[in-house]
């Protein structure tokens, strides 16, 4: 039995942020396409490593890739402020209907006669930066706290490891990045939360300081959400899938050098950097049952049985 639409409701109402539940984003984005000329489009080609939340093998992954003497991959950078998520929503502002915004046309920049008489004698309480500035300040924020670091340290080519960040995240980076490359990383819910249950990291949050993950439920919940919104949206943002396995055996590192379109060192995979372990703890029957009732058909699609 899997668990039921009301139920699952429930518990996004109970686990989840609501600031993750932001449908505007895309809607934003949508809009700005269909109603926006000359925005500015990004040559750069960063990469992301979306996780299907923590012991997953982010970091495993991460570390491969900084393999590649160009390449510069940070770790969760600022995840608990919402960072990618607060710069994202400026967009969800733009479903409002009407509209009541009013952007300085671009022309105006160049007549400063028109442009003065227009801030005196027209309404202004309104008057808004076209939505390509807005974009090429987010791209430029986006710069000069992730690529102009990486870049002093002789790696160019910079990207992000991400723990909490779901579709609407892919979707906004893909907007700002075209050229960007998306990795969608996910492992077995029951593994992964058995890797949780034996670390000694301390509290983990999903938000700071209102949504802790203390057990069974806030970790599939997670899990179930983040898989969801992958397998929903891997072909609309051209990300591609590396199941957590697959990288262990080196299945993945063919297809996922492809994608990259440069070499990986395959030793990386078998260098042990860890956080510290407990003595094995195994999941208990009510640990397995809860993990297989939330999870459902996007474990199993996976051969994820527990």
């Amino acid at each position: 039995m899997d668990c039921p639409p009301w139920l699952w409701r429930m518990l996004l109402r109970r686990y989840w942020p609501p600031e993750f539940l932001h449908a505007g984003v895309a809607q934003g984005i949508a809009w700005c396409e269909q109603n926006q000329f000359d925005l500015p489009r990004s040559e750069d080609e960063p990469i992301f490593i979306f996780a299907a939340g923590w012991r997953s093998g982010s970091t495993l992954l991460q570390r491969l890739l900084n393999s590649h003497p160009e390449v510069f991959i940070w770790g969760e950078p600022y995840e608990h402020s919402l960072l990618l998520y607060h710069l994202s929503s400026t967009l969800a502002g733009l479903t409002k209907e009407p509209l009541d915004l009013n952007f300085l046309p671009r022309n105006l920049t160049r007549m400063p006669g028109e442009l003065a008489s227009s801030l005196t004698t027209k309404w202004i309480a309104v008057l808004t930066p076209p939505v390509a500035d807005l974009k090429r300040a987010q791209l430029a924020y986006l710069q000069a706290l992730f690529g102009a670091r990486a870049g002093e340290a002789g790696r160019p080519r910079w990207g992000l490891k991400l723990v909490r960040a779901t579709a609407t995240i892919a979707r906004y980076l893909r907007w700002l990045y075209p050229k960007a490359k998306m990795l969608y990383l996910f492992r077995s819910p029951y593994a992964a939360f058995q890797s949780y249950k034996n670390a000694t990291k301390g509290d983990w949050y999903l938000y700071y300081p209102t949504h802790p993950v203390k057990g069974v439920l806030p970790f599939v919940v997670h899990w179930r959400y983040c898989m969801n919104t992958f397998l929903a949206s891997h072909r609309e943002v051209g990300a591609l899938l590396v199941p957590y396995e697959s990288l262990l055996d080196r299945q993945a590192l063919g297809p996922l050098q492809e994608y990259l379109g440069f070499q990986l060192d395959p030793g990386v995979l078998d260098l042990k950097v860890d956080i510290k372990h407990e003595k094995t703890r195994t999941l208990t029957k009510t640990e397995r049952t809860t993990i297989g009732f939330i999870a459902g058909d996007a474990a199993r699609r996976f051969g994820y049985t527990g």
